[in-house]
């Protein structure tokens, strides 16, 4: 009879060599590591973006061009003195109220020719005159002067309001507030007046030359027996009458002056 431990061992060797439990003594072998079929790649952590730096963008300051005054000690509009008598007049948008042209030939003296009627004196020998409705019923008007009546440039203008008419606010402004028919104290930058004549006086203002006259009719001031003036204070309310800058013709008349 074959022993229970030998027929352990034939069954176990039928059976492709697989150690049994049947063994009374353990295997001193090492264990066999088996592989894993289906092996996982570690993968890399997520990257993170670095972070975009945006720099701030600092721009130009913007320039802003302050719009010229219209009524200016140096020109009128856009218009410096010098300025052509036919660019100027084709610039100027207003509704011409008169344009005449005259020479004045004979010499005056003192830098000044007299004109052909005899009534009127210019720093030129020949010259022209625009005037045109500022919109509000008031006259503003162009002197050009030259050599000859092809070379006429602009030398000087007057802003002012026939007499008899409404005495509506003129449209154009100088910079520092006047304008025709305007309150004195609307006005910035006007020294004392210096002299008047019965209510009437002028003063320059920012190189133009204003007429003004009290609204009451009372005076500026009173004049002592010495001649020197004196400021009435507090002063009475004025009306700009009249403006002019520059070169104009002159009326002249031999029986002189007024009693002012």
């Amino acid at each position: 009879m074959i022993s229970k431990r030998l027929a352990c061992v034939v069954a176990m060797t039928a059976a492709l060599g697989v150690l049994g439990a049947c063994s009374s003594t353990k295997s001193s072998g090492p264990a066999e590591t088996v592989a894993p079929t289906d092996s996982v790649e570690a993968t890399d952590p997520p990257t993170t973006p670095a972070p975009t730096t945006i720099e701030p963008t600092t721009l130009a300051p913007t320039t802003t061009v302050a719009a010229r005054p219209f009524l200016r000690g140096d020109g009128l509009g856009a218009f410096d003195f010098g300025a052509s008598d036919t660019d100027m007049t084709a610039g100027m948008s207003l509704t011409v109220l008169s344009d005449d042209s005259s020479a004045y030939p004979t010499d005056f003296g003192d830098g000044l020719f007299l004109n052909v009627a005899g009534d009127y004196t210019f720093q030129y020998q020949s010259g022209r005159s625009v005037c045109w409705d500022d919109g509000a019923g008031n006259y503003l008007c162009a002197h050009f002067g030259g050599a000859d009546a092809t070379h006429l440039g602009l030398v000087g203008w007057e802003y002012y309001t026939l007499s008899g008419s409404p005495t509506n606010l003129g449209n154009f402004y100088s910079a520092v507030g006047a304008t025709i028919n305007a309150e004195l104290s609307a006005v910035a930058g006007v020294p004392p007046i210096a002299g008047e004549c019965y209510g009437y006086s002028n003063v320059f203002v920012d190189d133009i030359l204003l007429d003004v006259r009290t609204t009451s009719g009372d005076s500026f001031g009173t004049y002592g027996d010495d001649g020197s003036y004196t400021l009435v204070v507090p002063q009475p309310a004025a009306t700009v009458t009249y403006l002019q800058a520059g070169e104009r013709p002159i009326p002249y008349s031999v029986d002189g002056e007024g009693d002012c």
